[in-house]
C-alpha cells in the first residue's frame, strides 16, 4: 500500500524514481525523507482522497440500492394482501 502511494505521487509530481531498500530503522527513515517523503506524501494524498470518495459514493449506492429494493418488497407484499382481502 505504502509503495503504491509513493509510486502515485511519482506519477503525479513528476519527480525521479529512486531505488531504494526498505530497512526498519531511524536512521534510514531520517536519510530517505529527503529523497522519497514529498512523492509519498503526495500519493497518500491522492489515494487517501480517490478511495475515500469511492469508499463514500459506493456506501450511498449500495444504502440506496437496499433501501429501494425493500421498499419495492413492501409494495408487493401490500399488493398481496389487498388482493387476498377482495377474494
Amino acid at each position: 500500500m505504502f509503495y503504491f502511494a509513493y509510486k502515485v505521487g511519482v506519477w503525479t509530481t513528476g519527480a525521479t524514481e529512486h531505488n531504494f531498500s526498505f530497512e526498519l530503522s531511524w536512521e534510514w527513515l531520517k536519510s530517505s525523507v529527503v529523497h522519497l517523503g514529498p512523492a509519498f506524501l503526495a500519493g497518500c494524498l491522492i489515494c487517501g482522497v480517490v478511495f475515500g470518495l469511492i469508499g463514500y459514493f459506493g456506501i450511498r449506492m449500495l444504502w440506496r440500492w437496499s433501501v429501494v429494493n425493500e421498499w419495492q418488497k413492501r409494495q408487493l407484499r401490500e399488493a398481496v394482501k389487498t388482493d387476498r382481502v377482495r377474494y
